[in-house]
């Protein structure tokens, strides 16, 4: 009897990671929507962060954290999403 092996699966943090990074790469604007506020991520601002040498988004046991002033906010809690993650190629 052969028995399956469990493989690690990605978490949701990690997909929203890569689902940001993928898009910034490609030149396109990603739009992180709560309730009541949309921040908008474009090259130019996570390059900016990055060359002022501070961390944009963070990835913490596999839960997303997004940057607001010197603390972080969760966007991911194990398979929860407190946000909507979007792209686009044209700012609006």
């Amino acid at each position: 009897m052969m028995t399956k092996t469990k493989t690690a699966t990605e978490t949701l943090g990690a997909k929203g990671l890569k689902f940001i990074e993928s898009n910034l790469d490609d030149g396109r604007t990603v739009y992180v929507q709560t309730m009541t506020k949309t921040t908008v991520i474009d090259k130019k601002t996570a390059d900016d962060w990055a060359a002022a040498g501070h961390i944009l988004f963070k990835l913490v046991n596999g839960d997303l954290y997004m940057a607001r002033g010197n603390t972080f906010d969760a966007l991911t809690s194990g398979v929860i999403a407190h946000v909507k993650l979007t792209a686009s190629d044209d700012y609006l």
